[in-house]
This record gives structure tokens, C-alpha cells and sequence, in this order.
């Protein structure tokens, strides 16, 4: 993920400042975002819940996307810690932040945690108090770092939660109308198909799971570079399961105009006969 040119101020007003999660400082995931604009370009700074102080992932730079019709309402940024590489999707929506954020382990050797989704809630900060953040940029500890790890080999996700077709409730959506999960020799791919006919291909896909302790996977992510037939557009995908329901995040961004990026929400249910199976 790159840097796009950041829109006008006025259309960065719903993210700009600091954001405190609702779970308080020390949330098991981030404690406090802030988001600010340096340079002509929007940037993240994370701080990651802990006991006695959050710790400061540092800056990373962020995309912008436009959704629900406001400029700049919604961002991604990438942040590597080396052992850690998580992607923070957020939007504004009625005064709050609503954050996701997929995190995918490299590790070398077994797999002792599993790579996981969460969804975390953050208010605006009307105070001048500042997070005193411990260890420089993911030095020793982070979020990651205070879940457990599994005492011996990690078994693969149980993706049959995905697999399969879904399809797209809003009938009249101009976006992706179907979606088809399969795994094939332990790996997952997810084919789209949007509403103008343009099908994307099979493509990789990491499974995550609700923690790191593993089991079923939850969700999905995915990051397609898509060709000139489809638009020129980098994609960033972030599916989650909800009670039978298929929720995918759709950050699309095409470079040379940040203007066009987008972000939005589709929701999947499984066909009739799936179901029912």
C-alpha cells in the first residue's frame, strides 16, 4: 500500500486528531489512534493497549477513501513490525471510529500463533493529555506480542466457515454481486464477480481467525493488484463471518487519482440450496 495526496482539509474533518478506544488504555488492541496531516499526506500513529503504558507503534503513512458519500471518511495504513504485519482499515460513522484490523505473523519455522481479525471502537478525544508510550516502535512487545502462543505446532484454519458461494443481499449494488471461496492443496482463493459482469480471477487469500490461539477461520484478506481491464486499481479486502453473514470491506484505490478511491461495505448471504444443504 502507497501514499496517496491527501484531499482537501475540509474533507479530512471527521479523522483528523486523536481517537481512544472505548476498551480504555489498556485495550488488548490499539489504545489510542491519532491521525494527523504532514506534508500534504495523511499518517496513523498507533499506540497499542498495555499495563502500565501503551506501547508506540510509531506513524505509517495512510490511504484515503471516500464512503457513504463524504471524502476522506474512510483510511487504511500498514504498519511492519518484522515478526507483525497488520493493515488498520477504519471509517467514521455517527461521531465514532470503527476500526478493523487484520494481522498476519512471519514467522519462520512452525506456526505457534494464528493470523487473526479484530474490530475495535474509538471516540474522539476532547482532551490536550497525551499518550506516554514504553518501547520505541513495536520493540519487544505489542499487541501480538500479549497473546499467547501455542505451547507446540499450530494446525492449520478450519476454512469451511468460507468456503463457498455467497451472494451479494442488495440486488441492485453497482459493486461485487458474488463471491466464491474455495481452498485448494491448504490454500484459499476468493473469485468476485461485479455487477457489470468483470470477474477478478481466483485470488490468494490469507484466512484469519479470531485470535491467535487459531481454530476456525472468521474471515479473510486479501490485497489484488487489479490489471488495466479492471480499472487499474489497487484493492485492499477484509471479509469477517457474523452469524452466517459474510461481511466484505472494500478499499479500492487507483493511483494517479486519489479522488477515485473508495471504500464500502457489502454483505453476503449463502444461495437458498447452500444453505439448506
Amino acid at each position: 500500500m502507497t501514499t496517496d495526496t491527501a484531499e482537501a482539509r475540509v474533507g479530512l474533518t471527521p479523522l483528523l486528531g486523536d481517537w481512544l478506544s472505548t476498551d480504555g488504555p489498556t485495550s488488548s488492541g490499539f489504545a489510542r489512534l491519532t491521525v494527523a496531516e504532514r506534508d500534504g499526506a495523511v499518517r496513523v500513529r498507533a499506540f497499542a493497549g498495555g499495563d502500565p503504558a501503551p506501547r508506540d507503534w510509531c506513524d505509517g503513512p495512510a490511504v484515503l477513501h471516500t464512503t457513504l458519500g463524504v471524502a476522506g471518511s474512510a483510511l487504511t495504513a500498514a504498519f511492519d513490525l518484522g515478526f507483525l504485519h497488520t493493515v488498520v482499515s477504519a471509517h467514521h460513522k455517527g461521531g465514532i471510529l470503527v476500526v478493523t484490523t487484520s494481522n498476519v505473523f512471519r514467522e519462520a519455522g512452525e506456526r505457534t500463533r494464528a493470523d487473526y481479525w479484530t474490530r475495535e471502537f474509538f471516540h474522539h478525544s476532547h482532551s490536550h493529555s497525551r499518550c506516554h508510550p514504553s518501547g520505541p516502535n513495536g520493540t519487544g512487545s505489542g499487541r501480538a506480542d500479549d497473546r499467547p502462543r501455542a505451547t507446540g505446532p499450530l494446525a492449520a484454519l478450519d476454512v469451511a466457515p468460507l468456503v463457498g458461494s455467497w451472494l451479494n443481499f442488495d440486488r441492485a449494488t453497482t459493486g461485487i454481486v458474488h463471491a466464491e471461496v474455495a481452498e485448494q492443496q491448504g490454500r484459499l482463493t476468493v473469485r468476485l464477480r461485479e455487477a457489470d459482469g468483470s470477474d477478478w480471477g481466483a485470488l490468494p487469500a490469507i484466512p484469519l481467525a479470531a485470535d491467535t490461539a487459531g481454530g476456525r477461520a472468521i474471515g479473510f484478506r486479501a490485497e489484488p493488484q487489479l490489471g488495466p481491464e479492471h480499472g487499474s486499481r489497487r484493492i485492499y479486502l477484509c471479509s469477517y463471518l457474523n452469524r452466517g453473514l459474510l461481511t466484505i470491506d472494500v478499499h479500492a484505490a487507483t493511483p494517479g487519482d486519489p479522488s477515485a478511491n473508495v471504500m464500502y461495505r457489502a454483505h453476503f448471504h449463502r444461495p437458498e440450496e447452500q444453505s439448506a444443504a
